[in-house]
């Protein structure tokens, strides 16, 4: 199985780093 797109990864962490704090 290939590596995840650079991109995914991004994303990932963006949808980390950006989570709703209510």
């Amino acid at each position: 199985m290939p590596p995840p797109a650079p991109r995914s990864i991004y994303s990932l962490v963006m949808s980390s780093c950006w989570l709703p704090q209510d």
